[in-house]
């Protein structure tokens, strides 16, 4: 008995061709396989990340460690896009860190819009440290200030943001200006309109270290300094002309 029929079917059943085909297929499909994972180049990998705690501000940046990094992927800190990837070699990247809120995030490696690699809950993001301060107490005036705010003005007053507190008031006097003549100097000299308020205020001034190591007070953008005027917080636009600074004096 032919195991083929006259149209080569097998047993009459199958044809032949269509078998050797089929056979053929269920070989090719494990070899193409392992040809692809032998041959394929492999993901990058994320390893590490320095530091793992950073606080939150501008300027912060992190390095990834890791395994066949290259130009041009980005990394994620959890939703949060990194600006800029600089590649420094194929186990080390510099990536710049975006303004994002406190936190532990999970480090995502982009090859263009895919994602090759993740480090779970990798970077803790803190809030920033409250910066030092000091209490100065302040000798000068109110000025540029409206008569109708004269009467706000009372010891005790405490200005917004904690910034400080008025020890005592005087009478109002006919506005003066100090007109800086030399570094060291001044002059006093009458002002054509307005009043000024005599005062004494204690002032919580932020600490600041200058380039060259000088240590200054800050409120808000100006300098805690004799001679300067500077501007009270949410209190009626109120300037403050620094006519002295003393150490305060101990609470009685």
């Amino acid at each position: 008995m032919s195991l083929t029929d006259s149209q080569g079917r097998l047993f009459g059943r199958m044809n032949v061709v269509d078998l050797l085909v089929g056979l053929a297929l269920i070989v090719a499909v494990p070899i193409a396989y392992a040809a692809y994972a032998l041959w394929r180049t492999p993901e990058p990998l994320l390893n590490d990340v320095v530091p793992k705690t950073v606080q939150q501000g501008p300027a912060a940046q992190v390095e990834i460690h890791g395994e066949r990094l290259r130009p041009y992927m980005r990394l994620s800190f959890g939703d949060h896009q990194g600006p800029a990837f600089y590649f420094i070699s194929p186990t080390v990247a510099v990536v710049p860190m975006p303004e994002i809120p406190p936190g532990v995030y999970d480090l995502i490696l982009y090859d263009y819009s895919r994602e090759v690699a993740r480090l779970p809950k990798a970077l803790t993001v803190q809030a920033p440290h409250p910066p030092a301060t000091v209490t100065l107490t302040a000798v000068g005036a109110f000025v540029e200030i409206a008569e109708s705010t004269v009467p706000l003005i009372t010891p005790g007053l405490a200005f917004a943001a904690q910034a400080g507190v008025v020890r005592s008031v005087s009478a109002p006097v006919p506005a003066v200006a100090r007109i800086a003549t030399t570094p060291n100097t001044s002059v006093t000299v009458p002002v054509s309109r307005g009043i000024e308020v005599p005062a004494s205020i204690d002032l919580n001034c932020r600490l600041d270290v200058t380039a060259d190591g000088t240590q200054r007070c800050m409120l808000g953008d100006d300098v805690v300094v004799a001679g300067a005027v500077v501007t009270l917080p949410q209190f009626s636009a109120a300037r403050f002309r620094i006519d002295e600074l003393r150490v305060p004096a101990p609470a009685k």
